[in-house]
């Protein structure tokens, strides 16, 4: 029995996904093939189930399956002990030594038997040659039966056994019918026997069979293969030595196999093939039924692959958005080179972010400082735009990405998903499908990851783009020196005149002269000293925040993301999720990808 139930339970999904699917799209009872359908997927679950119970059987199954009188029974034979049951198995060539039931030779019972076709034959595990476990050998009529009954018996035969040995004449090893009788059997593990090799059979037939097997069956697992000579022409003196000879290599490669495999992992390939298989089908069903609505669904997951990618393309390379993102960018090239002054550097770092905050109103300055009352409003309305614009730049770097971002998408797939609808009228001859916008919802997945790493490119462009620290420690020492270079000297002259008239007092002079109208001389000072460090501040914040670089910057940013989206997108780390009443039903139907 399958050990891990989590796998039969993905299996059985399959089948309840094409179902909720089907259900999703409304009344279907009128629909030819909706019937159809349902009968594969109830007959896919029947098949599941009966291969992971294995007829109840809780120990190795070994099925001989092949052609008719290709030497199953014989094979067979080497391994069972008793003579009496050996004599019942049928063994010869023709009509009266073909088997024509299947029969379950076990030392465990064996759960609903079909007793039109099939019989148990019950031994205990000495009747049996000893390979290491208790095991039941199934004989199999050939893979030419006519007889529709057995070969469908003969078919859930092969789906409960372990181990299918493939036993073929050398002479009808390119048989094509016996590739089709195999396929059912794809995902398991096949012993290929090739008997009765005569003399004159090449290598390179046997080798070309092999590939032909494997290419038939990529998901079964073919064990290196055992190769027979015709018993007759082996060895006229002692057929029954090379009889023998035969037998004992057959066992020992058994013992081989039950020492190197995992009971447990045997059935779970075929069942997981049997649900690519069904897939497969149900694929087949609906396109043939359903010929506009397959197209459009496939067309549509052809787009919905590429959609994140398109989307965040668009965003990040939008025309009408150029403007608004050099203007941030330059705002944040002025905060970086504000960042790099030293605190030291008074008062230039102060009037470094003064101008950061009042860019765009330093030219209403000098009316601002005489007073002019419409100066003072609209040079704090700027301060105000300023710092609201570069806080909403912020915020749709980490907030505004993912709604614009689904904007886009939902604009983009609307009419791809207008089509399905359309499609699905048609096929379904339903008038009540309505696609409606509102119906439509999309997710992104992975854009936190996007933003994180965007984040961090968009630092590292700035840090690369700005003015280093050395550039920004000359120009504020410029800056510093056109300051204090003429308010020193006021404020040096009035310190004189203090600490004289402070000298003349501790002298005890009656009137001693300190200095009059200080704070307006240092008033007018300032002024004087600060008109030429504006002057120079603006040229210097001119240069820091240029549109060239701005221009620059903004294709960094722009070549840094679209390596990111790519990167991301490769990884499948970055997908998009759309939700409509019946988009997922249609995708899950064609393309059977949830």
């Amino acid at each position: 029995m399958v050990s891990n139930n989590a796998t039969l339970n993905i299996c059985l999904q399959a089948a309840d996904d094409v179902e909720a699917a089907l259900n999703s799209l409304g009344d279907t009872s009128h629909w030819p093939a909706d019937h159809q359908l349902r009968q594969q997927c109830a007959h896919y679950r029947s098949a599941c189930r009966e291969l992971a119970n294995q007829k109840g059987l809780g120990q190795l199954a070994i099925a001989f399956i092949g052609p008719k009188n290709a030497g199953k029974t014989t094979l067979l034979s080497m391994l069972v002990r008793l003579d009496a049951l050996r004599d019942q198995l049928s063994a010869g060539e023709g009509l009266a030594g073909s088997t024509e039931r299947i029969r379950w030779i076990s030392t465990h019972p064996i759960d609903e038997l079909n007793r039109d076709v099939e019989e148990s034959l019950h031994v205990d595990p000495t009747d049996l040659v000893n390979l290491g476990c208790d095991y039941t050998l199934v004989d199999v009529p050939g893979a030419n039966e006519a007889n529709r009954s057995r070969a469908a018996a003969a078919e859930r035969a092969l789906r409960a056994a372990h181990l299918k040995v493939l036993v073929v004449e050398a002479r009808t090893m390119e048989d094509a019918t016996l590739l089709d009788y195999v396929a059912n059997a794809d995902g398991a593990t096949i012993l290929p026997i090739i008997n009765q090799i005569r003399p004159g059979t090449e290598d390179q037939e046997i080798d070309g069979f092999l590939a032909t097997l494997k290419h038939a069956l990529p998901a079964s697992n073919i064990l290196s293969p055992l190769r027979i000579g015709d018993f007759q022409l082996a060895s006229e003196a002692s057929p029954e030595g090379a009889l023998t000879d035969a037998a004992k290599r057959f066992r020992a490669r058994l013992q081989e196999f039950v020492h190197a495999e995992k009971l447990d992992e045997l059935l779970e390939p075929q069942l997981l093939r049997m649900k690519a298989r069904f897939e497969d089908d149900i694929r087949a069903t609906l396109t043939d039924a359903l010929p506009a609505t397959a197209a459009a669904a496939q067309e549509l997951r052809q787009f919905e692959d590429t959609l994140a990618t398109q989307a965040l393309e668009r965003l990040l390379g939008a025309d009408d958005h150029n403007r608004t993102v050099q203007a941030a960018l330059r705002q944040q090239l002025r905060a970086v080179y504000q960042q790099r002054t030293p605190v030291l550097f008074f008062p230039w770092r102060m009037f470094v972010s003064l101008a950061n905050v009042l860019h765009g109103a330093l030219e209403k300055v000098p009316l601002l400082l005489a007073g002019s009352l419409p100066s003072l409003v609209s040079s704090a309305m700027t301060a105000v735009k300023n710092v609201t614009r570069d806080r909403e730049f912020q915020t749709e770097r980490s907030e505004g990405l993912r709604k614009h971002a689904e904007w886009l998408v939902k604009e983009s797939l609307f009419p791809k998903v207008s089509h399905l609808e359309a499609a699905l009228r048609s096929d379904l001859r339903n008038e009540s499908l309505v696609s409606e916008r509102d119906g439509l919802q999309v997710e992104f997945e992975g854009l936190e990851l996007l933003q994180a790493r965007s984040s961090t490119l968009y630092q590292e462009t700035l840090d690369a783009k700005a003015p280093g620290r050395a550039a920004t420690w000359v120009t504020g020492l410029i800056g510093l020196a056109i300051f204090w270079g003429i308010f020193i000297w006021p404020s040096i002259a009035l310190y004189k005149e203090y600490f004289a008239a402070v000298n003349a007092f501790v002298d005890g002079q009656a009137q001693p002269a300190f200095p009059k109208d200080s704070f307006s001389v240092i008033g007018t000072s300032f002024l004087l000293a600060l008109f030429p460090m504006l002057f120079w501040l603006l040229l210097v914040l001119s240069w820091v925040a240029t549109r060239s670089r701005a221009r620059e910057c903004l294709h960094m940013l722009r070549q840094g993301h679209q390596q990111i989206i790519e990167d991301l997108h490769a990884q499948r780390l970055l997908r998009v999720h759309a939700h409509h009443p019946h988009l997922a039903a249609c995708l899950r139907l064609f393309s059977l990808k949830s």
